[in-house]
């Protein structure tokens, strides 16, 4: 975990990877205070083999319903943990990170 707070995680995310990038989608939520389409996704890479993490915030929103991240060269092959998080729009609210799934 890399994050605690409100924002509300994402629910039904599919994650593949295609090539040398990480795809991933979520489903639709009805907009609530913790959960508007605005929220910008963060999502974390961390390569257990070589004790090293890759993340960033993207111009993703929540209401994108996806995004693909880029996962570096470095690091295809190994085994790789993938965490996901949305904040806020302005930064002042973060949600739980959610750890999605192990993959090589």
């Amino acid at each position: 975990m890399y994050s605690r707070g409100h924002v509300s995680p994402p629910s039904s995310v599919v994650m593949q990877v295609n090539g040398n990038d990480l795809e991933l989608s979520w489903a639709a939520q009805q907009e609530s205070m913790y959960c508007r389409n605005t929220d910008l996704a963060t999502v974390l890479v961390y390569n257990a083999d070589k004790g090293k993490a890759t993340g960033s915030v993207f111009e993703t929103s929540w209401g994108e319903l996806g995004c693909v991240i880029a996962i570096p060269a470095g690091f295809l092959g190994d085994d790789l943990h993938c965490y996901m998080s949305f904040s806020s729009a302005d930064g002042k609210l973060v949600g739980d990170s959610r750890y999605l799934v192990i993959f090589r």
